[in-house]
């Protein structure tokens, strides 16, 4: 097995390009909004597991949810409001989970997950659409939050693949030569992967953590040691 099969990709071409473009929206508190937005293959193969699994998953709601849901509204919402203060109500609260998707603990969710799927649509759904050069367990584009060795982390695996005993890193760089040798990697990226190699090992315990760059002109696949990343984060 190659290195590039090991971390799950067709390193005998370039990398597909069709993935989720990211747009940050500024907010007024001075914060961004990140929106993806998915390629149209990515976005047909949401709505086909939308229409299997919504129709199981929507009972389960509290009816006071209005949020994505068929036949509900923010116009709803309001006009629900206005109820209760007709109803003599003073106090009408809004909740929101800020940031779920980014600090969820995604193998709790997929638990709860199986205990409503329907393994016969969703399963075979999500196996035949997912992308011939990755490996199996590889997903793209993971989010990672979290607090590491005092250092703050918010950023975006490219590709990580989860096995029984040991997690593999790669992170993209586009639009950049790669260098001549691993010596002359900057820094800001061995940083960058040594907070995931933190993180990841936290998440992940007792399971090796093997890191990668992937520079897409040429392109090129870098592993990057454990023993290269021990000075990191600084």
């Amino acid at each position: 097995m190659s290195t590039g099969q090991a971390f799950g990709l067709n390193c005998s071409r370039e990398p597909p390009t069709a993935t989720v473009k990211r747009v940050e929206i500024p907010k007024p508190d001075g914060g961004v909004r990140k929106l993806g937005v998915p390629c149209v293959a990515d976005r047909l193969i949401q709505q086909a597991l939308l229409q299997v699994l919504q129709e199981q998953w929507d009972p389960t709601f509290s009816g006071h949810s209005y949020g994505f849901r068929p036949g509900r509204s923010a116009h709803q919402v309001v006009a629900q409001a206005q109820c209760y203060v007709a109803a003599g109500y003073s106090v009408v609260v809004d909740l929101d989970l800020e940031k779920f998707f980014d600090r969820v603990n995604h193998d709790s969710l997929r638990a709860r997950e199986a205990l409503l799927e329907r393994p016969d649509n969703a399963g075979r759904a999500i196996a035949g659409c997912r992308a011939p050069d990755r490996a199996a367990g590889s997903q793209a584009e993971v989010p990672l939050v979290g607090l590491v060795e005092g250092h703050a982390l918010s950023g975006q695996i490219d590709r990580l693949v989860v096995e029984k005993n040991r997690v593999l890193v790669v992170d993209f760089k586009t639009l950049r030569p790669p260098p001549a040798t691993k010596a002359e990697v900057p820094p800001l990226y061995l940083r960058q992967l040594a907070l995931y190699r933190a993180a990841l090992g936290r998440i992940y315990p007792g399971r090796e953590i093997r890191c990668a760059l992937l520079w897409t002109e040429g392109p090129r696949l870098m592993p990057i040691s454990p023993e290269r990343l021990a000075g990191y984060p600084a």
